[in-house]
């Protein structure tokens, strides 16, 4: 899903060099570093990770293995090759405590397998000695690839009774926005920036708003994660500050809404 944004938003002047899946299992330490020495980058990307949060709880070992033990191997190499690294994150390292923003400076304090895989991958990162730019964003969708609004569309147009929780809040991140939001910091930051949409939303006024424009309201309705029943642990408010990739930037990041908005005009093109 990001990976095909950051490629379609690539600068003209940017010569880019990919690897699938099918063609790079990052899991294996002779295969990366042969690709990486190939290339001879200036940066290594690494938009893979283990993101099924409820699987990640049954599957410990496949999520660290490709969040964590993958991740550290990837920086070890860029370290060797003298190339910079660029990571992505997540916003669950954090236990969603706050009941403001958290900033890239605040403590990391995961809830569930997954935050921990991520958060053992940035410490790996930061142990390396590589140069690097590590972007946390939260709730990513995309046109391409499975998010929650993706699901939430799917459920709107096939008239599915859905519930979905109303106490957790967060930031969305469109892909697209993102990944135009990468481009421009390569070069101007390092360390850690949090890079999402602009304001805090629940997920269940984020599928209001999808199911609105479906004309299928009637088939939502709001519960609280206690009802909803799941068993793994995620963050109440894990809404993350964009200010310092705004300073970065010299520009805002697009709102929520406008995000979802343009998402879902691309989603109905891409239906036709």
């Amino acid at each position: 899903m990001l990976a095909h944004d950051i490629v379609a938003t690539k600068p003209a002047d940017v010569a880019l060099s990919t690897r699938s899946k099918a063609e790079l299992d990052i899991r294996n330490a002779v295969a990366i570093e042969s690709a990486i020495d190939e290339s001879k980058p200036d940066w290594v990307f690494n938009c893979a990770a283990f993101t099924r949060v409820d699987a990640a709880e049954a599957d410990r070992e496949t999520a660290f293995a490709i969040n964590a033990f993958a991740v550290e191997r990837m920086a070890a190499v860029c370290a060797k090759l003298g190339a910079r690294r660029l990571h992505f994150s997540t916003d669950y390292v954090f236990d969603g405590a706050n009941s403001g923003f958290y900033s890239a400076d605040d403590i990391p304090h995961p809830l569930n397998v997954y935050g921990e895989s991520k958060l053992a991958g940035e410490l790996a990162i930061q142990r390396s000695g590589v140069r690097y730019l590590l972007i946390r964003p939260q709730w990513l969708f995309g046109v391409h690839g499975r998010s929650f609004v993706g699901l939430m569309c799917e459920r709107a147009c096939a008239r599915q009774t859905t519930r979905v929780v109303a106490d957790q809040l967060g930031c969305c991140t469109y892909t697209v926005d993102l990944a135009r939001a990468t481009w421009e910091l390569i070069g101007r930051a390092e360390g850690i920036v949090h890079v999402a949409n602009r304001g805090k939303v629940s997920r269940y006024a984020l599928a209001a708003r999808i199911f609105a424009h479906f004309g299928a309201q009637s088939f939502l309705s709001p519960c609280s994660v206690e009802e909803f029943g799941s068993t793994t642990r995620r963050p109440a408010n894990s809404a993350l500050s964009v200010r310092r990739a705004e300073q970065l930037l010299g520009r805002e990041m697009p709102v929520w809404d406008d995000a979802l908005h343009r998402y879902l005009s691309e989603r109905d093109l891409v239906a036709r």
